[in-house]
């Protein structure tokens, strides 16, 4: 006897591997291939599946069982949250898709990858709710709360102290008392409306107007205040410290962080610095006040709330997930995985070369939160992988190395970085072009160590899934393609991993950075590690 089950697609348009990873996920979790039909896809099962197993599913509106019983997946459910637009008696109706669902919006980050990805991959490998999962590279802790989602076990690791506070965060925001945190947040809300009952923030704040603000005064010192003077109007810091004062009254640590976490988020828009650009450049016609505490209240409230309705659809906690501040170029804590059996596998988006100024965007925030102390900014910049920054010594060593290397990356490695070294003319290009070979030559061996380190760290017949994007630049005149997919890929081979596939991906162009750094598209790099014989 056979059943018919039906996938419905949801209102909002679709990337086209969107629609592939769907239905890869369907023969993966029902081991039968779907057909595609007007609004989604179908299938006949000789076994009824069960229902958790169909609310795994990424990418569907509902599916129906025979014609008759409906399942919601609970994907399709924390998207709604977000939005708010989802009853217990609903099937959700988007228009479009939503990535900042759960404590996923509690802070951007700049380069984070799709949250769907975590959950799909973790279905293309029927990844079991016990599963151990690890991500190298975990920024602020996309593949960390999708793994709190799913009840997967995970490791973060990431040398950015932003990335390790916002993923400690978001995961806390998934467990803290909810009752606690609603409170907390309530009564936040009212004191700081209450302080700043009256003051109009369209102008610079008179003195006594700051004198208003400053009735709490702060329990510690402010960090950095010398170079967040150079980057807030003498209005904006004052609320900024009203805010951190009122957030260290805060009684329940978890909700304090979450609370400095979304102020954190809100620097940008009420700074010197222009919102829009990712290096850190000035704007150019600043305003003498910006409304940090109106800001501050309506993006706080909308962000408990969002992680509040989210956390409805959820059970209790499941499994042990966490961050911690590390190098993986170095050792790999395995945190007890699977009881030193190692991780199922990887998931994760490795940073790109050259492609994203990953502190410049996050200075403020770094600063004000005193996660660095200014000017030692730059030393956190060098260890990142994939930064700009190299000194003449530096680059002249590595293209020494580059000339000499035989055996410590694979010859398309090498043969790009040369091509590099020959392309690139003093006369026609300035120094960061210069910097180029010796930076994509950094980039690989570093990244060869990370993929070494790692394979020792998962089982045999683990996976790895970076999801990457290919890249080019401009040297001596001419365009050199940088397929950073293929080519990590073939450092993981050299490293000891088996090659597993590359499937391609439609870029989806979320920011004008994508288009500024020419990503039209992305692949997901699959490796495995052998099996023992």
């Amino acid at each position: 006897m056979t059943t018919p089950v039906s996938f419905h697609w949801h209102r909002y348009r679709y990337l086209p591997y969107e629609h592939r990873l769907a239905q890869r996920e369907v023969e993966a979790l029902l081991g039968v291939k779907p057909a595609e039909g007007e609004a989604g896809l179908t299938a006949v099962v000789r076994r009824v599946p069960a229902p958790a197993l169909l609310s795994r599913l990424t990418y569907f509106r509902e599916v129906r069982v025979n014609g008759a019983t409906r399942v919601v997946p609970t994907q399709a459910r924390l998207e709604a949250s977000a939005a708010a637009v989802l009853r217990d008696d609903e099937v959700p109706s988007l228009s479009r898709q939503s990535t900042r669902y759960s404590a996923h919006g509690l802070h951007e980050y700049r380069g984070k990858f799709h949250p769907h990805m975590v959950r799909a991959v973790g279905n293309l490998f029927s990844l079991p709710e016990d599963a151990w999962i690890l991500d190298p590279f975990c920024g602020s802790g996309t593949t960390l709360l999708e793994a709190a989602h799913a009840g997967w076990n995970a490791l973060g690791v990431d040398c950015n102290p932003l990335g390790i506070l916002v993923s400690r965060t978001k995961l806390a925001a998934v467990r803290v008392p909810i009752s606690a945190l609603m409170e907390e947040t309530h009564d936040l809300i009212a004191a700081l409306s209450r302080i700043s009952q009256g003051i109009d923030f369209e102008v610079a704040l008179t003195r006594a107007a700051r004198k208003q603000l400053a009735e709490e005064p702060l329990r510690s010192a402010l960090p950095n205040r010398d170079y967040l003077e150079s980057w807030f109007t003498t209005s904006v810091l004052a609320q900024l410290e009203c805010i951190q004062a009122h957030i260290e009254r805060m009684s329940h640590a978890e909700a304090r962080d979450i609370a400095r976490v979304v102020l954190s988020d809100c620097l940008r828009e009420v700074s010197l610095q222009d919102p829009a650009d990712l290096r850190i450049r000035r704007r150019k016609d600043p305003e003498e006040n910006y409304p940090a505490i109106p800001t501050f209240l309506t993006t706080l409230r909308a962000r408990v709330e969002a992680v509040a309705r989210a956390r409805e659809l959820l059970p209790g906690p499941r499994g042990v997930q966490d961050a911690i501040l590390g190098d993986s170029r170095g050792s790999v804590p395995t945190a007890g995985a699977r009881r030193g059996r190692g991780f199922d596998g990887i998931i994760t988006s490795p940073p790109y070369a050259t492609a994203l100024p990953y502190i410049d965007t996050q200075r403020l925030s770094l600063a004000f939160l005193g996660l660095v102390r200014f000017p030692g900014i730059r030393t956190l910049e060098a260890e990142l992988i994939g930064n700009r920054e190299i000194t003449q010594r530096q680059r002249v060593e590595a293209e020494a190395a580059l000339r000499l290397e035989s055996d410590g990356l694979p010859e398309d490695a090498l043969a790009l970085c040369r091509r590099a070294m020959e392309l690139v003319s003093s006369p026609t290009d300035g120094f960061r072009r210069r910097n180029v070979p010796a930076l994509l030559f950094r980039y690989f061996r570093d990244m060869r160590s990370v993929l070494r380190k790692t394979l020792e760290v998962v089982r045999p017949g683990g996976f790895l899934a970076a999801l990457v994007g290919p890249s080019r630049t401009t040297l001596g005149g001419r365009e050199l393609a940088v397929d950073t997919p293929a080519l990590l890929s073939s450092i993981g081979e050299h490293a000891g991993w088996e090659q597993g596939e590359t499937i391609p991906l439609d870029a989806y162009q979320r920011f004008a950075l994508h288009r500024a750094n020419s990503i039209r598209t992305e692949a997901l790099v699959v490796l495995r590690k052998r099996r023992k014989a």
